[in-house]
């Protein structure tokens, strides 16, 4: 009996155990405000108004997804293998931070001239658009990859938990009446400052940043490129329909669809943490002991899977319930597009698995984030196909039939390159070991 709690000892001990917490600590959090925030908001701004704060939210969402770059999986990953290594994460730290102030400039000047030229919702309200891009600003900054790498999550994510609940608490405080919803962002970016600013000053206790040079500012813009190109095309999926959506139909039909999906991502959302806990334990396994990682990915995909299927059922089936409680009246159109996107939550965390936790992990990052882009390609014909004469419920079913597709390309590409986790982690340790470096298959390098 001793020898078989042993093990589940240890994994309460490890470093894994209290990441998983911590990030779930933060998740958790974001959540439940998240669940606050949406019936307060809906109910003071109404339809049109919340769609405008949305697509401003979405505008903020790419500029944090701009200067994040790849960053969040490339160079938790670059941590991850040198955190032993104190002169190696001095120059990761440099490297991306100067590369994140390069992106930083770059992008607040490209979100003004996109906004002001194709964006008419937001240009009737200028000061909607700057707050849009600090908060943006401060979330992209944050660099929660290094502490996410070290697995050292713990004083960041309360900080983050913090600056959450001060953003809510400001909300209720503040945000009273339709001509409000910019006080959002704004409180949004501040809390960022201050948890950015915290965040800073704890890793320079521990470790330097000196000024980096062009070249490896250079090389952390090459070797975050794929990452990036797989970020953003997966978040063209999320944020990018509410803007995309936003050029086609009025801003209170956005509302009907931003409602629905919030609602369907704050579900998905919800496995996140353990996503972004197991992703460098799986990747460094993935390259010292092949089995066990791929056994890892196993286990991942039963709980992330499973969870996928109860929460898309308990979408569709609650939607009424759920729509009416949380958005209130004069949302109900907003029913049949979370019943829509019920099904998008139940493909999305396999995704996540066989994708992120999987596939990039064994150096298919490029041939994923090919299969992304074409995912985003098939979105917009859709919606191109679908909005004019289903609205809403058109953007819910693009996206949703999107998705489908991820799954469908990631199957055929593990097929292809031999790469099956159920035939993997059955294989003798020794002799995976043994394999790895002789068979290309088993590690196929950028695919």
């Amino acid at each position: 009996m001793l020898s078989l709690l042993s093990p589940l000892r240890e994994f309460f001990r490890s470093g894994l155990f209290r990441n998983i917490i911590a990030l779930y600590g933060v998740q958790a959090t974001h959540q439940v405000l998240q669940l606050l925030t949406i019936p307060y908001l809906a109910r003071i701004l109404g339809p049109s108004e919340w769609g405008q704060l949305a697509v401003a939210q979405s505008v903020a969402l790419f500029v944090q997804l701009i200067v994040n770059y790849g960053f969040p999986f490339a160079a938790t990953r670059e941590v991850a293998r040198f955190r032993d290594n104190s002169p190696r994460i001095t120059e990761i730290l440099s490297d991306v931070l100067g590369a994140q102030l390069i992106l930083a400039v770059v992008t607040s000047l490209g979100a003004v001239a996109v906004s002001w030229f194709w964006i008419p919702i937001l240009t009737e309200d200028p000061l909607l658009l700057a707050v849009a891009i600090f908060a943006g600003l401060m979330g992209g900054v944050l660099p929660m990859w290094f502490f996410q790498g070290q697995e050292r999550m713990g004083r960041v994510a309360t900080l983050d938990m913090a600056g959450k609940m001060i953003t809510v608490l400001g909300l209720f405080i503040f945000v009273r009446t339709k001509d409000d919803g910019w006080k959002m962002l704004a409180m949004q970016g501040t809390s960022g400052l201050i948890v950015l600013t915290i965040a800073c000053r704890e890793i320079l206790r521990r470790h330097r940043v000196t000024f980096p040079s062009w070249r490896r500012v250079k090389d952390a813009f090459i070797q975050g490129f794929d990452m990036f190109v797989f970020t953003s095309a997966s978040s063209t999926l999320s944020i990018g329909n509410v803007v995309l959506l936003g050029l086609f139909v009025p801003a209170n039909v956005v509302g009907y669809y931003a409602g629905a999906e919030k609602l369907g991502r704050a579900f998905c959302g919800f496995l996140w943490p353990l996503n972004q806990a197991i992703y460098p334990r799986v990747n460094h396994l993935c390259h010292t002991d092949l089995p066990a990682g791929a056994r890892l990915v196993l286990r991942s995909l039963a709980i992330m899977g499973g969870a996928g299927l109860v929460m898309g059922l308990g979408c569709y089936l609650l939607a009424p319930l759920v729509i009416n409680l949380i958005l209130g009246p004069g949302f109900e159109p907003a029913i049949p597009a979370l019943q829509i996107i019920a099904f998008m939550v139940m493909i999305i965390p396999v995704n996540i698995v066989l994708g992120l936790q999987w596939s990039v992990s064994m150096g298919l990052e490029r041939a994923y984030s090919r299969s992304i882009l074409a995912a985003v390609a098939l979105n917009a014909f859709l919606a191109w196909l679908l909005v004019p004469r289903y609205e809403h419920l058109g953007m819910a079913a693009a996206v949703t039939l999107s998705e489908l597709f991820v799954l469908g390309n990631l199957l055929w590409l593990i097929k292809r390159n031999n790469l099956s986790p159920f035939r993997l982690a059955r294989e003798d340790r020794n002799q995976s070991a043994k394999g790895l470096d002789a068979n290309p298959i088993a590690m196929p390098g950028k695919g």
